[in-house]
């Protein structure tokens, strides 16, 4: 699931920028940061199964989790996150945190149905910072909107979804424009997310933004399925969420960074 080689890189330091001289002095700040990097969204992987709404207005969708315990997907993340900052500042460093105190993913899940801030989650962050001498944190939190999957030229979707995870809907009838197969039911892995900038030594938030991708697969898209959870091999579920996950870091992290 999660290759070894790339799990190097703890800190990259390629020199400061400051003798550049004044023409390049925002950048050279920047440079001079260090950043301490940590994924708060890998914990678990949400399974959502569409029901057909019975008239109320709540989420009538059913939903099951499966625990990732061995930090795999939150590797992910920290992965396209420094990724992405590297291009971005070339010469700054980064450290890549592992969050190894369930306790943090319990106060990050407590701040998504609150829906705000958690100053519990941010001092229990700190502490992870002590030995990091990291200017900055970057930390990756659930983020919870509506579901919502892209057809040619409309969308499907209902309820809500947040963090990293798998919507299947078994009824509605999908056509594959490429082949003109049609079939019913299509499985659309998701990762909502939010990436924080935050100061360091006052832990206040400097700017937050938001990441919802996804991609729908009918289940027309594979020979052998016969509903919507094959469409997709165990590792292609995988390599679609790795995916998403860069895709959403790379479009958020030029935002972000803005905010120096």
């Amino acid at each position: 699931m999660f290759a070894v080689s790339r799990a190097r890189r703890a800190l990259l330091g390629l020199g400061a920028l400051s003798a550049l001289g004044p023409a390049v002095a925002p950048l050279a700040r920047a440079a001079e940061q260090r950043y301490a990097v940590l994924s708060l969204v890998g914990d678990q992987i949400a399974s959502v199964s569409w029901r057909q709404p019975t008239g109320s207005n709540l989420d009538q969708n059913a939903r099951d989790v499966v625990r990732v315990k061995d930090g795999a997907l939150d590797k992910m993340v920290l992965l396209a996150v420094d990724d992405a900052l590297r291009r971005a500042r070339p010469g700054t460093v980064a450290t890549l945190l592992a969050a190894r105190d369930p306790q943090l993913y319990r106060l990050q899940d407590q701040m998504l149905e609150q829906g705000g801030e958690s100053s519990e989650l941010l001092t229990a962050v700190k502490a992870l910072l002590a030995q990091s001498q990291a200017t900055r944190l970057i930390l990756v939190t659930k983020h919870r909107s509506e579901a919502r999957f892209a057809l040619k030229e409309s969308y499907v979707g209902a309820g809500k979804i947040a963090g990293l995870g798998l919507y299947v809907d078994e009824e509605t009838r999908v056509r594959l424009i490429e082949t003109g197969n049609t079939n019913d039911g299509f499985i659309a892995p998701y990762a909502y997310f939010a990436i924080s900038l935050i100061d360091v030594a006052t832990m206040r938030l400097i700017r937050r933004v938001s990441a919802t991708e996804s991609e729908l697969v009918p289940t027309s898209s594979s020979k052998q399925a016969t509903r919507p959870w094959d469409a997709l091999t165990a590792a292609e579920k995988v390599e679609t969420l790795d995916r998403l996950i860069r895709r959403g870091v790379d479009r958020a992290m030029p935002e972000l960074l803005t905010a120096e």
